[in-house]
């Protein structure tokens, strides 16, 4: 009725294709087969077996927690294709804000209404050495400790970077940074360089970067969490 013309004949209780339906079947059956083919794929999309994860990460998670992370997630979902961006923690909101990430992680709090925040784990506050670095040989260090060390930071309107000046200043000690870096990558390839010590949180120990350093939990501090 739609076509406007026969598709099959009637003849002694038998259908027979007309010429334009042996014409139109080779069509037919590529979009049968488009339509089995969105089925499947829909239902791969269910299961989480198909698709794609974007994620979103300040570096330092991009570097230390996500790569195993992912390489888990592949190992149970290998259909999946993942995307990972590396961002500030502002951009990390927006992105998952926008749904341009399907998530993301920081560490530290954050205000944006349009995400829900969770805690993953925490992570001590403390100072990446050489491995022979005299102040290696301590268990944990402390302010007073640092004083006449060349010491290695982030930028101080980072979450990280205030957390390490309330540090310093509980302890009534002046902080002072030889190098002011972005990014802890940054910051442990100059403490393998013997540039000094650097102050960051223990997710940065879990990247290759860290490999021939050694990681001493700055006390009194909080910890850093990743969200």
């Amino acid at each position: 009725d739609r076509l406007g013309f026969p598709l099959f004949l009637r003849q002694k209780k038998r259908l027979i294709p007309t010429s334009e339906a042996q014409a139109l079947f080779p069509e037919t059956v590529g979009a049968f087969a488009a339509l089995d083919s969105v089925q499947r794929f829909a239902s791969e999309l269910k299961s989480g077996q198909s698709g794609r994860l974007t994620i979103a990460a300040i570096p330092a998670l991009a570097n230390a927690l996500v790569p195993q992370a992912v390489q888990q997630f592949r190992v149970q979902r290998s259909g999946v294709s993942v995307k990972v961006l590396a961002v500030s923690a502002h951009d990390c909101g927006n992105l998952v804000s926008d749904q341009r990430a399907d998530l993301g992680l920081i560490i530290g709090p954050m205000t944006n209404p349009g995400v829900t925040m969770t805690e993953l784990c925490a992570s001590d506050l403390g100072c990446a050495l050489p491995t022979r670095h005299p102040l290696a040989k301590k268990t944990e260090l402390r302010p007073a400790d640092l004083r006449d060390q060349p010491l290695i930071g982030l930028s101080p309107h980072l979450p990280l970077g205030v957390q390490v000046g309330r540090t310093f200043a509980e302890a009534n000690i002046p902080l002072q940074l030889a190098i002011e870096v972005t990014q802890s990558t940054i910051a442990l390839a100059l403490v393998r360089a013997q540039a000094g010590i650097a102050l960051l949180d223990g997710f940065a120990f879990h990247g290759p970067q860290a490999v021939g350093l050694v990681f001493r939990p700055l006390r009194p501090a909080g910890k850093s969490v990743a969200r």
